[in-house]
């Protein structure tokens, strides 16, 4: 049971084919942090009903897709939280994608997608799960809250006597980029002590945060390569797949169709 904080406690890379496809000026007239950017995007028309998108740290586009290689990676309480947040099954989270790791030529591991920006809480941080959680999205994501106070705590879950989660929300309007950052020490506690945060927004408030920064070649923390929003719709039914292969006791990776 999730306690809230009152009661205590391989992407599958793959541009859909498109008849027609413009470039254009991306104005930001919106939060000052969005820089405007050159890109060549699908037009709406030929999107999908369901999809998701995805913005590689290295590439200037932003990528229209109706598929995504999964982890099998899921903390306890994520539907829960979900449910608390509150928020309709088409609004769109972040999520971290993973880099591809080839040999001989083929993929060998990587390429897929978790579910949610989750973390450690070090020994140092023990006493500010908060900071904890906005350090790891700076060095996942490389986005930050524009203040501290827009990162709200959701609840608490202890699925076992060692482990504690907190999980924490923040909309994505509230968010910047910041670049990449240095990952700060690994200094473990004696117990796990995760940190998970939903960041969520509408497609056009997440598509604009995607294209709201230049690409880079430095590469990222946690070997993370680049963004995913996904509808929560499709959130939920990811993770029920993941929960139903781990009951099984078959987990892992697989390709979530949207």
């Amino acid at each position: 049971m999730m306690t809230t904080p009152a009661m205590a406690s391989s992407m599958e890379v793959e541009s859909l084919p498109v008849s027609q496809e413009s470039t254009r000026e991306l104005k930001m007239q919106s939060p000052a942090y969005y820089i405007p950017l050159s890109m060549r995007v699908e037009e709406t028309s030929t999107r999908p009903a369901s999809h998701a998108y995805i913005r590689y740290f290295n590439s200037d586009s932003v990528h229209c897709v109706n598929r995504i290689f999964m982890s099998d990676y899921l903390l306890a309480g994520a539907i829960s939280a979900l449910d608390m947040l509150g928020v309709s099954d088409d609004t769109y989270v972040l999520q971290v994608n993973y880099k591809k790791v080839y040999r001989e030529g083929r993929v060998v591991s990587g390429g897929d997608t978790q579910l949610f920006i989750t973390g450690t809480v070090e020994n140092y941080e023990e006493d500010n799960s908060l900071g904890a959680m906005i350090s790891e999205l700076k060095e996942e994501t490389r986005f930050s809250p524009i203040n501290d106070s827009e990162m709200k705590m959701i609840g608490t879950i202890s699925p076992d006597t060692k482990t504690k989660i907190d999980w924490f929300s923040c909309p994505i309007s509230k968010m910047m980029y910041i670049g990449c950052i240095k990952q700060r020490p690994t200094r473990r506690l004696p117990y796990k002590y995760k940190v998970a945060s939903i960041v969520h927004g509408t497609e056009t408030e997440m598509y604009k945060a995607l294209s709201s920064f230049e690409s880079s070649r430095i590469p990222g923390n946690d070997d993370i390569s680049g963004l995913v929003a996904m509808r929560i719709g499709d959130v939920r039914k990811a993770a029920r797949i993941i929960t139903s292969n781990a009951s099984a006791g078959k987990s892992k990776k697989f390709t979530l169709y949207l």
